[in-house]
């Protein structure tokens, strides 16, 4: 299936992404176009811990979407993740 070999791909990108994303929130720095809260500073090491999450739940998924019915759980797990910080940090 084609659109399994975009899925397997995106994930490994997300989980590279999500592995470089605390670099990025360096000094605490707010630009105007940021939507990250200021109480990602005050708790960067759970921030950090939940980033990291992202980047292992990517990386263990990417290679298991082989059909459409694989999609859906997939998404979930990875959806509850990203959810799970944007939840706190993002406004």
């Amino acid at each position: 299936m084609i659109g399994s070999v975009a899925v397997n791909a995106a994930m490994t990108g997300i989980s590279e992404d999500a592995s470089a994303k605390p670099a990025l929130f360096g000094p605490q720095a707010m630009g105007p176009k940021s939507a990250a809260l200021p109480v990602i500073w005050k708790e960067f090491d759970t921030f950090t811990a939940r980033a990291d999450e992202l980047a292992q739940v990517t990386a263990r998924l990417a290679g298991t979407v082989e059909t459409p019915d694989d999609l859906r759980p997939v998404m979930q797990q990875v959806g509850g993740t990203c959810r799970n910080c944007h939840a706190d940090y993002r406004e």
